[in-house]
């Protein structure tokens, strides 16, 4: 893993190459070819640059995160002829209420990277 570059080499986040599950969990950072890297194997200038890296794409990954959680709540109705919508007790997912840096800071793997 480079200091410059936690991405290993990609100029944006790809969404095909990248594992939004990365974000869910607090032990290891995959990068776009899914070599994982240990947090707490990471040095101190390592870490600092996946946060920066991470938050300079912040939009990116939300907007996804956002994608795959709306269409699990779509995909859960999918079968009832009303929809989702004008149920009343439908549950939106709570990250359509957050801003992407709101919602990267909670991430499992943000807190990890802040706690190692």
């Amino acid at each position: 893993m480079s200091d410059d570059d936690p991405s290993q080499g990609a100029a944006e986040p790809s969404p095909r190459a990248f594992d939004l599950g990365v974000f869910a969990q607090d032990l290891v950072w995959t990068d776009v070819e899914g070599w994982g890297y240990p947090l707490a194997d990471m040095s101190d200038g390592e870490r600092s640059a996946l946060q920066a890296w991470l938050r300079a794409n912040s939009k990116h990954f939300y907007v996804q995160s956002l994608r795959e959680a709306l269409l699990e709540t779509a995909l859960t109705y999918f079968d009832e002829w009303v929809g989702p919508w004008s149920d009343p007790d439908t549950k939106l997912p709570d990250l359509i209420f957050l801003s992407d840096m709101q919602w990267l800071e909670g991430t499992a793997l943000m807190q990890a990277l802040r706690r190692v």
